[in-house]
Parts: C-alpha cells; sequence; structure tokens
C-alpha cells in the first residue's frame, strides 16, 4: 500500500507549530537595569497575542497593517534565562524564541484573524526555522493567553495539520 502524502505532510505539520500558554513576554532590548516603559494607554479595549515565527522583524511586518493592530513590537518569549540580549538568544541556549507582541483592538479586528496572518506568514512544516533563519530561536509557536485563545488556536492550527482531499 501506498503512503499517502497528504497525510505525511499532515503529520509533520501536527508537530511543527506549536500552541503554548504565554509565559513573559521580553521586549527586544529590555535590561534588568532600565525601568520598564509605561504601558499605552487607550480610550478603548485591547487585548495582546503573542506569536513566534521566524524573524521577528518579519513577524512585526506581517501584522503592522493589519487594521486595529496598535502595535507590533518585538521580542522573546519561552525562555529560561531572564533579560536575554540578541547575541545571548541567538545562542539557541536560552530556549527563548524570537516574538512578536500584537496588540490590537477587539473591536476592529480578531484574534482569530490574527491567526490567519500568523498561518500565512510562516512555514507550519519547519520545525526550527522559518525560510531562511534557522535555530531553535526561529521555531514556530503561538503563546496563548487564556482559555479562549488556547481554543482558537488549536482550532485555527486544524486546517494545517487535519488530513486534506487536496491533491
Amino acid at each position: 500500500m501506498r503512503a499517502d502524502p497528504v497525510r505525511m505532510i499532515s503529520g509533520t505539520l501536527a508537530a511543527a507549530a506549536v500552541v503554548l500558554t504565554a509565559g513573559a513576554f521580553l521586549p527586544r532590548g529590555t535590561r534588568a537595569a532600565a525601568a520598564p516603559a509605561p504601558a499605552a494607554t487607550y480610550a478603548f479595549a485591547t487585548d495582546t497575542a503573542v506569536f513566534a515565527g521566524g524573524c521577528f522583524w518579519s513577524m512585526e511586518k506581517a501584522f503592522e497593517h493589519v487594521p486595529g493592530v496598535l502595535s507590533a513590537t518585538s521580542g522573546y518569549s519561552g525562555g529560561t534565562v531572564a533579560n536575554p540580549r540578541y547575541e545571548d538568544v541567538g545562542t539557541g541556549r536560552t530556549g527563548h524564541a524570537e516574538s512578536v507582541q500584537v496588540v490590537f483592538n477587539p473591536a476592529r479586528t480578531s484574534y482569530a484573524r490574527l491567526l490567519d496572518v500568523y498561518w500565512h506568514s510562516i512555514d507550519p512544516t519547519s520545525t526550527n526555522g522559518q525560510f531562511c533563519d534557522h535555530g531553535s530561536e526561529y521555531r514556530a509557536i503561538v503563546f496563548t493567553r487564556g482559555a479562549e485563545q488556547r481554543r482558537l488556536a488549536g482550532r485555527r492550527r486544524r486546517p494545517c495539520s487535519g488530513s486534506s482531499t487536496a491533491r
């Protein structure tokens, strides 16, 4: 019996991108001695999403022009070292992934829409890098905040990881 290439690819996709509960997001350049920048205040409700998927500058660009996105900030997530430098993360020993924190107005765009932008901006078949960037710091991860983001991220991931009839 011949292996179905669609099913083989879907098994790879299921393992490539990970959905995790968010830990701390560290904006790029944050140092322990520096006072944290005051959070921006808006006259309306905002929400936050954190995505890792290759170079953080590329991820910023993917979200900056989405209507309802207020900011896309480069940083690091998922690591074990406090306040890592860019050079530290690049060694692959801190456990961090280059990430982008997206602050958005949920009245203008949804978390589901941001997930669609994310999935169209990465290669979900790549396990340790994206496009020309390779290394564990470039892995694809959706960091979720709360049960609803986790549910949506898991559900939005299925079209990439489920079987398909497309040949």
